[in-house]
């Protein structure tokens, strides 16, 4: 090919175990780079800008597909939804005359079983979600955490110090950056620190351990959602989180 361009790329939509995907009206959605249309279980990104190669191509769509399942993540739970890249296709801007090259495309062929236990439909496009390093940090330490293979406390803390290390302990400027007051940031601190949690989930081990309430637990799930929603949004969009925006203690 004289002038290669990735005309389009193609995403298989995954969803967790025992859910079905409601096939009813598609999603579609624009930007300045790309179309995408989500239909038959499938994502379809038309590339308007221009890119030689897939994996050019790719690192445009694949921060946008990354926040797409960490933003349905957030509403559901993690690992609910998946895009999986599966094939591209090129054409040539600048063809040989004469010369007839028909559209090229690499596959990836996958099945796999598939048990129906309740369905859902597309998921909402992310407009006002955006991914980042931050944001897959953050993200990462929690799914983690949902998934079994990190404890509360630890998970937590690390969050917490991620936010601080980006505004400074000191630094009021968390109320203007990810618009957190202090007490919320006090609050996980305190529910962090060593000795909270039990031998399984604590930070490091004491002999005076004291284990989480439940209403603890949802209040530091639901506090590390809000810094990773935050991580992730305009600052424009986001009201100031207080204690009472959170759940009950």
């Amino acid at each position: 090919m004289n002038d290669p361009h990735v005309d389009w790329l193609s995403y298989r939509i995954e969803l967790g175990a025992g859910i079905l995907l409601v096939d009813r009206a598609p999603i579609e959605h624009e930007t300045d780079d790309f179309k995408v249309a989500l239909a038959v279980g499938k994502g379809l990104f038309k590339l308007k800008s221009h890119f030689a190669t897939a994996k050019e191509a790719r690192a445009c769509v694949d921060p946008f597909v990354r926040a797409w399942e960490i933003d349905d993540g957030l509403r559901t739970s993690p690992g609910q939804l998946r895009f999986v890249y599966e094939n591209y296709g090129v054409i040539d801007r600048n063809p040989t005359p004469g010369l007839v090259h028909a559209p090229s495309f690499r596959a990836i062929a996958t099945v796999g079983p598939v048990t129906v236990a309740t369905g859902r439909e597309y998921p909402s496009v992310p407009t006002e979600f955006k991914w980042s390093p931050t944001v897959q940090t953050l993200w990462g330490r929690y799914e983690g955490y949902k998934e079994g293979r990190e404890p509360l406390a630890a998970m937590a803390y690390f969050c917490l110090t991620v936010i601080e290390s980006l505004v400074g302990k000191r630094d009021k400027s968390a109320c203007s950056r990810f618009r957190i007051t202090r007490p919320v940031l006090r609050k996980l601190g305190e529910l962090t620190k060593e000795g909270r949690g039990s031998a399984m989930t604590a930070r490091k081990m004491d002999c005076n351990l004291k284990d989480h309430t439940p209403c603890e637990i949802q209040w530091i799930e639901a506090t590390i959602r809000e810094f990773i929603r935050r991580a992730g949004a305009r600052e424009a969009d986001l009201s100031l989180l207080c204690m009472s925006d959170l759940p009950p203690l």
